[in-house]
Parts: structure tokens; C-alpha cells; sequence
């Protein structure tokens, strides 16, 4: 019985595992430096882990293109599919939103 429950678990951890955080970050061919590149998707990567209430902080306003989101499509149809999304603009400057 006891290897019936530790299999459950090291299949549980498993499934867990086959959910872990996913990141798109590109920053190719821009001559940034690759430790700039590390750091950025480290802070970004710590972003998707705080809680949803830290996150909703940064929500994206309906007018702009900037902040955090989060979208999912519901149907009786299909299986719930859902994204994560922070988009931040630095280039040009003067569209950096210096709040977020």
C-alpha cells in the first residue's frame, strides 16, 4: 500500500511539474548585454509567481497596450484555454509607462 501512495505522489508531482511557469521573452539582436537579458526575465518571471491580487495592481487599462492581463476563453465546447500576459513598451521612450 505504501508504494500505491508514494507513486500517487511522485505522479502528482509530476502533473505539477508539466505546469510550470513558460516565458517568451525576445530580445534578438538588439546588442543588449545577455546579463541584462537574464535579469529581465528573472523580474519578469518573479512577477508571474506573486499573487493575483500584486498582479492585478498593474492591470492593463482598456485604452492602452500596456500592464498585465490575463485572458481566457470559456465554451462548453472546449477545454478552458488561458494566457498570462505582461506587455510593457521601453522603445520609444516617450511610450514607456513609467507607472508600471
Amino acid at each position: 500500500m505504501l508504494f500505491c501512495i508514494l507513486d500517487g505522489v511522485e505522479s502528482l508531482q509530476h502533473k505539477i511539474s508539466a505546469f510550470t511557469l513558460k516565458m517568451h521573452f525576445q530580445g534578438i539582436n538588439h546588442e543588449v548585454a545577455s546579463e541584462v537579458l537574464q535579469n529581465t526575465k528573472d523580474v519578469t518571471a518573479e512577477f508571474f509567481y506573486l499573487p493575483l491580487e500584486d498582479k492585478n495592481g498593474y492591470s492593463m487599462p482598456s485604452d492602452d497596450i500596456q500592464g498585465y492581463r490575463d485572458a481566457y476563453v470559456v465554451s462548453e465546447e472546449q477545454t478552458l484555454d488561458w494566457s498570462d500576459a505582461l506587455i510593457l513598451v521601453i522603445y520609444p521612450t516617450q511610450l514607456k509607462d513609467s507607472k508600471i
